[in-house]
C-alpha cells in the first residue's frame, strides 16, 4: 500500500514501545490530611496547601517518565465536590517549572 492510499484509508496510527526492560515505581498517599507534609509555598494557597517532596533518582543515566495521578472529579467523595482543588507539581530540572491540574492525571514528561 502506498502512502496516499494509507493516508486515505486510516484515521489514526499507534505504536507500542518495547517495554521489556522498563520498570515502574510509584508513591501513593491516601487520606492525605497533611500530617507528614510541610506548609505550602505557593502564593495563592500558602499554609492551606500540603507540600510533599519526592525525589526520583537512578543509579544509571536514563530517561524517566513521571505522571501524577489524583481521583477524577466523578470518582471523588462528596466532601471533595466543593471548590476545585488545584494540584501543583514542581519539576526541578535545570529550569524549574510548575504544572497545575484539578483531577485525573498529568503527564509531567520525561526527565
Amino acid at each position: 500500500m502506498d502512502y496516499a492510499e494509507y493516508y486515505k484509508t486510516f484515521a489514526e496510527t499507534t505504536i507500542t514501545y518495547d517495554v521489556t526492560d522498563w520498570h515502574q515505581s510509584f508513591f501513593l498517599n491516601t487520606n492525605d490530611y497533611g500530617e507528614n507534609s510541610e506548609p505550602g509555598e505557593l502564593p495563592w494557597c500558602g499554609e492551606k496547601c500540603f507540600n510533599h517532596k519526592l525525589m526520583v533518582t537512578s543509579e544509571i543515566n536514563q530517561t524517566v517518565h513521571v505522571t501524577a495521578y489524583t481521583w477524577d472529579n466523578d470518582r471523588s467523595a462528596s466532601m471533595c465536590n466543593g471548590p476545585k482543588v488545584d494540584h501543583n507539581v514542581w519539576l526541578m530540572n535545570d529550569e524549574p517549572e510548575v504544572l497545575s491540574f484539578n483531577s485525573g492525571s498529568m503527564k509531567l514528561g520525561a526527565v
